[in-house]
């Protein structure tokens, strides 16, 4: 009788503690659906975008700003779908390579983000922005030397850039 009453006691709380979890999981549920829900619509100005481009595919901002977009919500490989779609578009335009560099490096792709900043500054040789992310670049990688020669050029152009002299400063360091 005892081993009955034990058991029917076991079973009992069992129910329960099931009971609590499942209410558990449909409260986090509810969470997840309010962050989709958020999620989604942060989303809609990609939308926008998108049925521009629909109207004028052959706009090569129209692809950069979508990817400006993707790359704010962590889509890097959409936007570095449309940054390709934005240089095929306008081979010429230094912004795109370095912006292609910024999603590469945050993808962990150090050389070809590398080779994306070299893009940027062979079209437009005093892009500031671009050698100073290469420099950081390649002081990250441990190529201490070539981050150095591009940040001297970039202290050259602009001698008080903080920036600039800080990683100068870490490179000697290293």
């Amino acid at each position: 009788m005892y081993f009955k009453t034990l058991f029917i006691k076991l079973i009992y709380v069992t129910a329960v503690l099931m009971l609590g979890v499942s209410c558990k999981n449909k409260s986090q549920s509810t969470t997840e659906k309010a962050a989709a829900d958020s999620t989604f619509t942060e989303l809609e100005s990609a939308k926008n975008i998108s049925r521009q481009i629909e109207a004028d595919p052959e706009n090569a901002e129209l692809y950069y700003q979508r990817a400006v977009v993707y790359t704010d919500q962590k889509y890097l490989d959409r936007a570095l779908l449309d940054i390709d779609d934005a240089i095929k578009l306008s081979a010429q335009n230094p912004l795109y390579y370095f912006y292609k560099g910024k999603i590469l490096y945050a993808m962990n792709r150090t050389q070809e983000a590398a080779k994306a900043y070299e893009s940027a500054i062979a079209l437009k040789e005093d892009y500031t922005d671009a050698r100073l992310k290469l420099a950081t670049l390649y002081y990250v990688v441990k190529e201490h030397q070539k981050s150095v020669d591009a940040l001297n050029v970039v202290i050259a152009a602009e001698p008080t850039n903080a920036e600039a002299q800080f990683y100068k400063g870490m490179n000697q360091k290293e």
